[in-house]
C-alpha cells in the first residue's frame, strides 16, 4: 500500500477574525468597527470595513506582514458579503502587481492580472468565499498587499459616503493550489 502524504493547515495571515488590529493591519481612509456581525459560521465574528468620506480617494485596508518563498504557489482566499458596496478589489505587489476583483453581490469575477487561477464559490447566507493563486517572485515580506473597497470592477478610486462598505471574514494566505479549510489565527499566523 502507498504512504499519503499531506501537509498541515496554515494561515500566514495573523489576526484573521480582528482586522481592526494595527498591527498587522493598517486601514486607510476606512474603519473596522470592533462589532462583530454574523459570519459564515453562524458566530458573531466578522468584520465590517466602513468607508470614510474622502473624496476621490482609495479606501483600503493593509497588511504588510507575509513572507513568501520565491517559486512556490500560494492561495490567498477570505469571505465576504455585501452592505453599501459590491465590489472588492485586491492587489499585491509580487515582483509585478497581481490584482483581483470580486462581486460579493453575485459571485462575479472582474478584472484580474498575474494570476494562476482565481474562483469564487457562494457558501450560504449571502457569503461568498474568494481565492486566488499565485506563484511567488519574490524572497520574503509582501509588500502592498491591500483589500479596497470598491464602486466598480477595478474601480477603488471613488467618493467616500462614510458607510459601512464590505463584511469581510477570516482572510487566509497558505501555500498550494487551493484554499485551506479556514480557521481562526491570532497572534502569530498558524502553520
Amino acid at each position: 500500500m502507498g504512504r499519503v502524504i499531506s501537509r498541515a493547515t496554515m494561515n500566514l495571515l495573523a489576526w484573521n477574525e480582528e482586522l481592526d488590529r494595527n498591527p498587522p493591519w493598517a486601514p486607510t481612509r476606512l474603519t473596522v468597527p470592533s462589532i462583530s456581525e454574523p459570519s459564515p459560521d453562524n458566530r458573531s465574528t466578522a468584520n465590517i470595513l466602513h468607508e470614510d468620506g474622502s473624496v476621490a480617494s482609495n479606501h483600503f485596508l493593509d497588511n504588510a506582514t507575509v513572507s513568501l518563498d520565491y517559486g512556490k504557489q500560494y492561495t490567498f482566499s477570505l469571505f465576504g458579503k455585501p452592505i453599501n458596496r459590491e465590489w472588492m478589489r485586491i492587489i499585491g505587489l509580487n515582483g509585478a502587481f497581481f490584482t483581483a476583483n470580486f462581486n460579493f453581490t453575485t459571485g462575479a469575477i472582474g478584472f484580474q492580472q498575474n494570476l494562476d487561477y482565481i474562483e469564487t464559490r457562494l457558501v450560504g447566507n449571502g457569503w461568498y468565499r474568494v481565492w486566488y493563486v499565485i506563484t511567488s517572485n519574490i524572497n520574503g515580506i509582501l509588500p502592498n498587499f491591500i483589500h479596497y473597497t470598491a464602486s466598480a470592477d477595478n474601480a477603488s478610486t471613488f467618493d467616500g459616503l462614510n458607510q459601512d462598505s464590505l463584511y469581510v471574514w477570516r482572510p487566509q494566505i497558505n501555500e498550494g493550489f487551493v484554499p485551506d479549510p479556514d480557521f481562526l489565527t491570532q497572534e502569530v499566523a498558524r502553520t
